[in-house]
C-alpha cells in the first residue's frame, strides 16, 4: 500500500525562479550604449586631430590627398601626375582666397567678441573670451607664406 501512495501522490519540484527578461534587455541597452558613446567619443578625437593637421598644415594637403585619391581612383602614373598638377593649382587658388578671407573672419569674431563681452559678468567674460580665443586659434590659425609657393614651383618645373 505504500507503494500504491507514493505513486498517487505527485514528487514536489522547489519552483526554479525564473530570470526576467526585461533585466536582461536593460543590460543589453547599457552595454551597448556605452558602447555607443565609447565609439563615438573615440571617432570624434580622431576626426578632431586629423582635421587639426589639416588646418594648421594647409600647405601639406596636396601631398596628404594625393596618395589617397591614387590609392581610391586606382590612378596610374600618368593620370596621378596630372591629377596632382590639377590638386596643386586648384590648392594655390584656395590658398589665395584663404588669405583674403581669414582677415575677414577674424574681424567679425573679434567684434562679436568685443560686443558680447560688454554685456557679461566678469567670470563670464573670461569664461567667453578663452572659448572664444581657442575657437579662433583652432579654426583659424596664421598661415604660413613662403612654402606653398615653393612646393608649387617645385612641381611645376619638374614636368
Amino acid at each position: 500500500m505504500s507503494d500504491e501512495k507514493m505513486s498517487e501522490s505527485p514528487a514536489v519540484v522547489p519552483a526554479r525562479k525564473r530570470r526576467s527578461w526585461v533585466w536582461s534587455a536593460v543590460l543589453a541597452l547599457v552595454v551597448f550604449g556605452a558602447g555607443g558613446i565609447t565609439g563615438g567619443g573615440l571617432t570624434m578625437i580622431a576626426i578632431h586631430r586629423h582635421l587639426s593637421d589639416f588646418i594648421r598644415n594647409p600647405n601639406d594637403a596636396p601631398d596628404r590627398v594625393m596618395p589617397w585619391l591614387k590609392r581610391r581612383l586606382g590612378l596610374d602614373e600618368e593620370q596621378t601626375a596630372e591629377v596632382e598638377k590639377i590638386v596643386r593649382a586648384h590648392h594655390r587658388n584656395l590658398q589665395a582666397i584663404r588669405r583674403e578671407t581669414v582677415p575677414k573672419v577674424r574681424k567679425e569674431l573679434e567684434a562679436t567678441q568685443t560686443e558680447v563681452s560688454a554685456v557679461l559678468k566678469p567670470g563670464q567674460r573670461e569664461l567667453w573670451n578663452n572659448r572664444m580665443t581657442q575657437m579662433q586659434n583652432f579654426w583659424f590659425p596664421a598661415l604660413p607664406e613662403g612654402p606653398l609657393e615653393e612646393k608649387a614651383s617645385e612641381s611645376a618645373g619638374g614636368e
